[in-house]
């Protein structure tokens, strides 16, 4: 969606997979022009990001796990637990902060890793992309616990340099919503429901 965004301003976007914690810190300094898929509270971490206030999606998290028994129902229920989650993941940092059984992980692919091994009892990621993840690891054991730990509307930041070009984002990413380009593009990719 973000490639269509912004082919249709007439900018070329080139995105650079990197460890979630590495893409902030780079962001942030300017290294990197933006990062997206985030929470709207990023910016009292990182002042130097400043939000595209047009939701991209939905992200679902949830406990992931091969032990079909486990409930989860919110951050707390995670302490009885041994929790992986991937690195830079700021609401993972925060709520299980005083939590002692817990490992922070490179990457998703890491992360399902430990529990296909039995390295750890859940792992925290969104529901759609873990889901994904999932299919493409071939871990059919592994399932989400429903219903979602916690639902957050997803967003992408810019670095300071580039706060001018937020509002021609903005109408863009509207018109895509409005045009029937951002269901076309969530249905390809995504099994569940498109939301916009």
């Amino acid at each position: 969606m973000l490639t269509e965004c912004f082919n249709r301003i007439g900018i070329r976007l080139n995105i650079t997979p990197m460890p979630s914690k590495r893409s902030l810190i780079n962001a942030d300094r300017g290294i990197e022009d933006g990062n997206f898929l985030r929470t709207d509270t990023l910016s009292y971490a990182f002042p130097n990001l400043v939000i595209v206030p047009e939701r991209l999606s939905v992200n679902r998290v949830v406990a992931f796990s091969k032990n079909e028994k486990i409930e989860i129902n919110d951050w707390k229920s995670l302490f009885q637990y041994h929790v992986a989650y991937v690195n830079g993941w700021k609401n993972c940092e925060r709520e299980l902060k005083d939590h002692n059984a817990k490992t922070a992980v490179k990457n998703e692919y890491l992360l399902f890793t430990l529990l296909e091994k039995n390295r750890a009892d859940v792992g925290i990621f969104g529901l759609s992309t873990g889901t994904e993840v999932l299919n493409k690891l071939g871990y059919n054991r592994i399932k989400a616990i429903e219903p979602p730990i916690v639902t957050n509307d997803l967003f992408l930041y810019v670095n300071k340099k580039h706060a001018a070009l937020i509002p021609k984002i903005v109408k863009t990413l509207q018109s895509i919503k409005q045009d029937g380009t951002y269901r076309n593009i969530v249905n390809q990719y995504h099994t569940d429901r498109p939301e916009n």
